[in-house]
């Protein structure tokens, strides 16, 4: 039996790829997903910029819908009335800081079968880039030692568990391992890469200093570009406040709620934007739900 999981060190762009999902086995087991360098993940520690805080729901069941970058890309979160600790700390953060976050993978896999990692956070907290810094060393290291045996684990002819724990994989890491040279092309030159661009950037500086807006997007969006982040910010709202828990609601019904706000082909394109996203999906023909 399993004690408490280890919260893995992981880069977004890993966790972003991974889409190989291994259920419980009853009501007191974990969901697992196994990323493509084998790790296999239940809970996650990552640092990053809070790049977006949106509040849906209601006051009474509040829902917040947030995103946390790191030098390789997002991570997705959604907290609500069931993670009571962190709702009461998301109010207290402003875009963009700094924050730590340990949470539970909840992969969503729509009805076409298409997994969307997403994080189910656990804890909030605010920090400085004296503990984000400290996170990117830690996070490069782990990433390096999944990559020196992936490398060679993905060539194998034959990758079985004796072969792999004599490259030098961990006992207790080898099914992991094993799932993901089933599942995935081999991930190693495209990791690699990114990884090597995150060193760089730490070797030269472009982490450093304090000014975070150095780490989120420099330019101003153009109006055009902020008025459809704000019509994709009411069509979610909408559809979050309204949905029915298991079926969603009809697509035509959000557009006929907001269509005297906004122009029904502006309210179309943003409904196909979320679903893009991965903010929506489509449960049954004709209807919508947030994820």
């Amino acid at each position: 039996m399993r004690g408490r999981e280890v919260a893995w060190r992981l880069f977004a762009t890993e966790f972003n790829r991974s889409n190989l999902v291994v259920p419980p086995v009853d009501e007191f087991s974990p969901t697992y997903m196994i990323t493509p360098l084998g790790a296999e993940v239940n809970r996650v520690m990552f640092v990053g910029v809070l790049t977006e805080l949106q509040k849906l729901g209601t006051e009474e069941e509040p829902y917040w819908k947030m995103r946390v970058a790191d030098p390789t890309g997002t991570f997705r979160m959604n907290a609500g009335q069931y993670q009571p600790e962190v709702v009461q700390v998301i109010p207290q953060l402003e875009v963009p800081c700094f924050v730590a976050v340990i949470g539970k993978v909840k992969p969503f896999t729509t009805t076409e079968g298409d997994v969307i990692p997403m994080v189910r956070p656990e804890t909030v907290i605010r920090v400085d880039k004296s503990t984000r810094d400290p996170w990117l060393i830690t996070a490069s290291k782990s990433m390096v030692e999944r990559l020196d045996i992936a490398r060679e684990a993905f060539t194998m002819a034959e990758p079985t568990r004796e072969n792999l724990e004599a490259l030098g994989c961990p006992r207790d890491r080898v099914d992991g391992l094993l799932r993901a040279i089933e599942h995935y092309d081999d991930p190693v030159l495209e990791l690699q890469t990114i990884l090597v661009d995150i060193l760089k950037g730490m070797v030269d500086g472009e982490y450093s200093g304090g000014d975070i807006s150095r780490e989120v997007p420099k330019e101003e969006p153009a109006d055009e570009e902020k008025e459809e982040i704000d019509v994709n910010a009411l069509v979610l709202q909408t559809i979050v406040e309204n949905e029915d828990e298991k079926e969603g609601i009809l697509e035509e019904k959000v557009i006929q709620m907001l269509e005297g706000q906004v122009d029904r082909k502006r309210l179309e394109t943003a409904i196909e934007e979320l679903m893009d996203e991965g903010d929506l999906y489509t449960p049954t023909a004709g209807h919508i739900k947030s994820i």
